[in-house]
């Protein structure tokens, strides 16, 4: 009976182990985020298209996807775009992943995409002195220096291909 206690002690203890080393190698052997992924082949303030170009792996079909890199040590990311699409939708997310503000055309002032990312103190100044044209834009407060703007567009088949394809023709991504 204490051979039999010792084996499932040592067992135990071995499992135990096991599980903690596997547990810390994880981060490891993971692959590479999202988030570093487009860090490596794109500079701030450049558009990336990401739909069928094996960054994002699990990217959904029937949407068109791109992503802007930002750092707002280098001014406020402003983002534009104009086009009749069936759905477009912007994510700012931090370098984690996790998506910290969004709109799409729903609840945005209209059709068109008018966007300005801004950390607390540049809101403060644009607010201060509301350049002209930025009646329309819409604001979205973040408190990281750097993030990454996903804008996705709906695109149900190919017969959408020259609006999806003239919509990010015509998105600007851009530091204000």
């Amino acid at each position: 009976m204490r051979r039999l206690l010792l084996s499932l002690a040592v067992g135990l203890a071995g499992a135990g182990l096991v599980h903690i080393a596997v547990v810390f190698l994880i981060p490891s052997a993971a692959p590479a985020s999202a988030w570093s992924r487009i860090r490596e082949v794109s500079e701030p303030f450049q558009l990336r298209r990401l739909d069928n170009s094996g960054i994002v792996y699990d990217a959904d079909p029937l949407f068109k996807v791109a992503a802007c890199r930002f750092d707002l040590r280098r001014g406020p990311l402003r983002i534009r775009a104009t086009g009749n699409v069936p759905f477009w939708s912007v994510a700012i997310m931090d370098a984690q992943g996790r998506t910290s503000w969004s709109i799409n055309d729903r609840n945005g002032t209209d059709d068109d995409l008018d966007l300005m990312v801004v950390n607390r103190l540049q809101e403060i100044e644009i607010k201060r002195e509301t350049p002209p044209g930025l009646a329309s834009t819409v604001f979205a407060l973040f408190n990281d220096d750097e993030g990454i703007a996903v804008l996705r567009i709906f695109h149900p088949d190919d017969s959408y291909a020259p609006v999806s394809d003239s919509f990010l023709k015509s998105v600007s991504c851009e530091p204000f």
